[in-house]
């Protein structure tokens, strides 16, 4: 079977992965987009579109081939990938991801600066 590679990204077009955890935290992405999310760089977009048209493409032979759980590619490649690194622990992860992000929004900076935010928001006739 053959196999359609996606574009590259650019460097640097990616999102920070951390740019709306806590709302929106960059001037000029406020300042261009608002609260609505940014759209995707050129190269990200053109990725994207180019894996879901690839995606719609594939035949169900090809789909298992790449994707299936007990033996596809992706496995296999995700298994040679990982060999001999140490394991990570997804739930550990999510739940430290999930504690900090509460512990965050209870800090009294942050608070604070909701609290400004709101008021802010308040003296221009928004809720």
């Amino acid at each position: 079977m053959t196999w359609e590679t996606l574009p590259p990204v650019v460097e640097g077009d990616p999102e920070p992965p951390y740019r709306r955890r806590y709302g929106v935290a960059e001037p000029e992405i406020a300042r261009l987009y608002g609260y609505h999310v940014a759209p995707d760089r050129p190269s990200v977009a053109r990725r994207a579109a180019a894996g879901h048209a690839r995606a719609a493409r594939l035949s169900d032979e090809e789909r298992q081939a790449a994707y299936d759980e007990t033996g596809g590619c992706l496995r296999q490649a995700r298994e040679r990938i990982e060999q001999g690194a140490p394991q990570v622990d997804a739930t550990l992860f999510n739940k430290l991801v999930s504690q900090t992000f509460g512990e965050a929004q209870r800090d009294a900076k942050v608070v604070e600066v909701f609290k400004d935010w709101s008021a802010c928001m308040r003296a221009e006739g928004l809720r």
